[in-house]
Formats: structure tokens, sequence, C-alpha cells
């Protein structure tokens, strides 16, 4: 099969293209393979979506992060952070510990940054269970740890020391894990299974389609534009 397009842009044959691609799948859905999930692609979905399927213990914190100026001795910076530490021991809350915090760097003239992390596990996966969390952040080894091991809302970590400064953690939420599990679970893997054969059957047609369609610029001198009265 040929279909001569006179001169067009290519999103002129894209269209073409994808209306071609639309109506082989179409064509093709009620083939749609429904054997069951293999071994193997049960093991794929959920490593894929764990976020859906099985969701691990994590840890919510508020970080405040001192960063070390090379004007200054480390030894001077980790003092500072100790005072702190020692004055946010004790928060009842996230409000009171960011005002400890705010209070007892004040008195020791000290830079501090504070963020709040969102809920990461302890590989240091973020664990998302808001849609303000953000799901790309990474962050080192040694700061995962520190963070794991608080136990309780409120607890403070020891002071994690890194390259470029001091961080201390406070736990905001401790998360249990999540397991889907039952016809919920059976439910969801039918689901993804589904979204995972569609998009190879896509993939497949848009294959076939290639090698089967050949788009070819016309021989008339006058484009396709110019015979429907527009111009670029």
């Amino acid at each position: 099969m040929a279909l001569h397009l006179a001169e067009v842009r290519p999103s002129a044959v894209r269209a073409v293209e994808r209306g071609l691609l639309l109506r082989s799948f179409f064509e093709t859905e009620a083939d749609f393979d429904p054997r069951p999930a293999t071994e193997a692609e049960q093991v794929e979905l959920v490593d894929q979506n764990w976020q859906l399927l099985d969701q691990p213990p994590a840890v919510q914190a508020a970080e405040v992060y001192l960063p070390v100026s090379f004007v200054e001795a480390d030894e001077a910076a980790l003092t500072k952070m100790e005072h702190v530490r020692s004055q946010a021991e004790g928060a009842l809350s996230l409000d009171d510990f960011v005002a400890k915090v705010q209070a007892a760097a004040a008195t020791v003239s000290a830079r501090v940054d504070g963020r709040k992390l969102p809920p990461l596990s302890k590989t240091g996966k973020v664990v998302l269970k808001s849609p303000s969390d953000d799901g790309k952040l990474t962050i080192g080894p040694d700061l995962v740890q520190a963070i794991s091991e608080l136990k309780s809302p409120g607890e403070l970590s020891p002071i994690v020391g890194t390259k470029d400064g001091y961080h201390l953690f406070y736990a905001v939420q401790l998360y249990p894990a999540e397991r889907l599990s039952g016809s919920e679970r059976a439910q969801a893997l039918r689901t993804l299974l589904g979204a995972r054969r569609s998009s190879a059957a896509v993939a497949e047609a848009r294959k076939k389609l290639k090698s089967t369609v050949v788009v070819e610029k016309a021989n008339d001198a006058a484009s396709l534009l110019e015979r429907i009265g527009r111009s670029d």
C-alpha cells in the first residue's frame, strides 16, 4: 500500500501514520491475549509498580543543614550544630522544632537551612504518600541511614557530617509497609498486565505499519498546501 502525499509537512505525515496505527491496533484488539500473567511478568510488574503494590516502611523527616564555610573551622561549625541539636531536643511538633532551631541558630550566629523531606525507605527510595512528594529526590546513603533509624515521631537523629556541612533530622511521621492483597492485588495486576500488553501491541502495530506503509512525495509540482489555497 502506498500513500502519495504532495510535499506535506512532517506533521501531516505523522498524523496519517497515527491514524493508520490506531486503526490497525483497534482492529486487532479483539484478538488480545487473555492469558494470565506469567511468573516472570508478575515479578517485573511488581518491580516496576511497587509504589502501587508493595510500599515499604518509610520515614518522613525534616532536615536542618549547616553548611561549612571555607573560612570557618570545621570544629566551630560542629559546635554550633551541637548547640542547635541540644536546644531542639524535646520539640513537641514540627512547628515547635522549627522555632527551636531558629532560636538556637540565632544565638550562635549559625546560618542553617531546612526542608521537609518526602517519606523515604531504608534504601533511599521516595515512597509517595502525597501529590506534593518529590519522587525524584536522591540523598546520600549516610543521610538515608540516619533517617531510617528514626523510630518515633519527634525523635532527633545524631548529627551527620558530609563534605559540605552538618545535617540533623527530625522524625515527622513514620509509615508502615502497605501491600495490596487478595482481590485488590489481583485486579491491579490484571490492569497493569493489560496496559503492558496493550503497549506491546501498539509497538508491534507501529513496526508493521512502518514496514507496510510507504509515504511518498507526489511528482506533481504543486504542493498539497497550495492546492487547498494555503501556504506557509
